[in-house]
């Protein structure tokens, strides 16, 4: 099957994590449907789903070292794909919490930036 991405896009609450969850687990039964991880990124979380902390990785985007939490993110998306492609990873993977992916990542830079720019 040829790889492919979804972005969904809404308000609070109105159940992207959900539908996306849906691609690997069954919430309601609480079973497994195929291989897949869930990402949740900085104060993210559902444990609504009853996802089991196996199929979780969570990522913690620190407000005074964000570089260190991309690092980390780099680094496991790299060992990530690495397994995927042998084979051995996830059909599916999940990223909760684009929003402070985002912000994490233009904190970063403007930490690493000499230029004064304040916006």
């Amino acid at each position: 099957m040829k790889p492919f991405a979804t972005l969904l896009y809404g308000g609070p609450g109105v159940g992207k994590t959900a539908l996306a969850v849906s691609s690997f687990w069954d919430w309601e039964t609480e079973t497994k449907i195929r291989e897949g991880r869930i990402l949740f990124i900085g104060r993210e979380e559902n444990d609504a789903l009853g996802v089991p902390e196996e199929m979780v990785k969570r990522f913690s985007s620190p407000q005074n070292d964000p570089m260190r939490f991309l690092k980390e993110f780099n680094v496991y998306m790299g060992t990530l794909q690495k397994a995927c492609r042998d084979g051995k990873g996830p059909q599916v993977v999940v990223l909760d919490g684009a929003t402070e992916f985002c912000y994490a990542f233009t904190q970063g830079e403007k930490s690493m930036s000499d230029s004064g720019d304040k916006f």
